[in-house]
């Protein structure tokens, strides 16, 4: 956490828009603020996800339509699923995928089934039983913030024989533990999250996953200061029971009563965002649609409430990218059926293709401005070969794109065409 930020917010009148919690606070290293992911589309998830795979805790948090029933579908009970890291946030916008997307990004099922990476959230439990019953994912490594909160806050004061494992509301546990009011409203919390996001949501939901793990950290090193120093809490879906430092275990409560969804107790009304956290949240925010497709309807209400209409950027046009587009052009006229891989992906490869001085970072300068992240155009050239079995050079393949991809990313999505780079003739994909 920022140190000066923190230091305005408990300074700040209570109840006022700079006394609140919320991710906009953080800062990295090198006094980077926390990127945020607006994904609405099953192939921008699948992108986005690739930054959380070699994570070891992340948030997770769950929004849906407040009267959402079984004959409301997917999209209604499950709205948008949001995930946090230290350095980053994704929103992903299942409401608003394409009709015909998939709603499961396979890199997303991976990483909610994968126990080797702990979903850290409050009442966490619940929201993996949706994900199972709409998505389809049997979410491993759920951990509930509660049981650790419990367990640190009663060793320490010796009042033992109150752990248990009833859930304890996500906004009394970032004031016991930073001191700081959630960014919070009732409006927001009930507002319609099949919608494209306002700023408000995006701020609300973006803190709620990212408490997850800031709260965590800031916990597990009060359990690991206790002494004698109890055991962290096992992952919810082991079903076992939260262990005491002198070797005791927790009577576990009524079957189901830990997993009954709340609403936090709060008598705060909605104080609508200032300009000044609508700034803040805004400059950290990066869209993620394709260049081509629905950009401006993802972002025109987050936008239009937050940036000014100059800001807005636009691809730039320069003589490679036309060429792409008119290779592109020419390429799907000579398909039988329509192109697998999407007009973004073909782009980009044909520029990295044709143009031997240019490496992926030049190139995501070259396709947009401010620039695209490098490792969503390593994404692009990869899908194109891998999908249209297009030509490219082995060596440079595999020294400018396949080496800067994740290992894990590598051996799950593109281990063929790693094989095929081993080699250094021209070639195309089998």
């Amino acid at each position: 956490m920022d140190v000066e930020l923190f230091r305005t917010a408990k300074q700040a009148r209570k109840g006022s828009m700079d006394s609140y919690w919320a991710y906009t606070l953080y800062r990295g290293p090198q006094g980077e603020k926390v990127r945020v992911h607006y994904c609405k589309s099953n192939y921008t998830t699948e992108r986005v996800c690739q930054y959380f795979l070699d994570e070891r805790v992340i948030g997770l948090d769950l929004e849906w339509v407040a009267d959402a029933r079984k004959s409301s579908g997917a999209r209604r009970n499950v709205c948008l699923v949001q995930l946090a890291s230290p350095s980053r946030i994704a929103l992903f916008h299942l409401a608003l995928y394409p009709k015909d997307d998939s709603l499961v990004a396979p890199s997303l099922k991976l990483l909610l089934e994968n126990s080797d990476i702990s979903k850290v959230g409050v009442n966490i439990k619940a929201d993996c039983t949706r994900l199972r019953t709409w998505l389809g994912i049997d979410s491993k490594g759920v951990f509930e913030l509660s049981h650790l909160y419990k367990l640190v806050k009663y060793s320490a004061s010796g009042e033992t024989h109150l752990i248990n494992r009833r859930a304890v509301a996500l906004a009394e546990q970032v004031e016991a533990v930073f001191g700081l009011s959630m960014f919070k409203g009732q409006d927001v919390r009930s507002s319609d999250w099949s919608k494209p996001l306002k700023m408000e949501q995006i701020i609300y939901s973006s803190s709620d996953a990212y408490a997850g793990p800031q709260i965590y950290n800031v916990l597990e090193q009060q359990r690991e200061a206790l002494d004698p120093t109890p055991p962290r809490p096992y992952h919810v879906e082991l079903g076992l029971p939260i262990r005491l430092a002198d070797g005791k275990t927790v009577v576990a409560v009524e079957e189901g009563a830990e997993d009954v969804e709340f609403e936090d107790n709060e008598e705060a009304s909605y104080v609508p965002p200032e300009e000044e956290l609508i700034k803040s949240a805004s400059d950290t925010l990066t869209f993620e649609p394709d260049l081509e497709e629905a950009g401006p309807k993802v972002t025109r209400t987050a936008r239009s409430a937050a940036l000014p209409k100059t800001e807005v950027a636009k691809p730039v046009k320069d003589d490679r990218v036309i060429a792409a587009e008119d290779w592109l052009a020419e390429y799907r006229a000579s398909c039988k059926s329509p192109p697998r891989a999407t007009a973004a992906a073909l782009r980009a490869y044909h520029i990295w293709s044709q143009n031997h001085d240019l490496s992926p970072s030049a190139i995501a300068s070259i396709l947009r401005n401010p620039p695209l992240q490098t490792n969503t155009v390593h994404t692009y050239i990869l899908d194109a070969i891998k999908k249209e079995k297009l030509p490219f050079e082995h060596a440079r393949l595999r020294d400018e794109v396949l080496a800067e991809v994740p290992a894990r990313t590598l051996s799950s999505r593109y281990a063929a065409l790693e094989r095929q780079t081993r080699t250094t003739e021209v070639s195309s994909t089998d």
